[in-house]
């Protein structure tokens, strides 16, 4: 693998074969199975003339994403702003909350 253990515990920026790119803090490699493992991921999308993160999904939490190797066209260390950028929305994420409902007719 090429030299990815340098970048352990680095933010990165992860451009998929499909095209998509994805950045996160690379949390793990697992080079026997050929996996890797991002944590808190989060798509970069373009918003009109902005480049912006957001959720890698939008109906489930995505705290940890593994993806095979073989899905990956490059990874590399994210640019210094793009990184403060990103620890910057991880940071002021709230946890989510669990709505109690009442769903008796009463």
């Amino acid at each position: 693998m090429y030299e990815l253990d340098k970048l352990l515990g680095k933010v990165v920026t992860m451009k998929t074969l499909t095209g998509d790119e994805i950045m996160g803090t690379l949390l793990g490699i697992d080079t026997d199975n050929n996996y890797i493992t991002l944590q808190s991921p989060k798509a970069v999308l373009i918003n009109g003339t902005d480049i912006i993160i957001g959720p890698m999904c939008f109906s489930a939490m995505t705290d940890q994403l593994v993806v095979r190797l073989s899905n990956v066209f490059f990874i590399v260390e994210s640019l210094e702003e793009s990184a403060n950028d990103y620890l910057s929305v991880i940071r002021s994420e709230k946890p989510a909350q669990i709505v109690d409902e009442d769903h008796s007719d009463n």
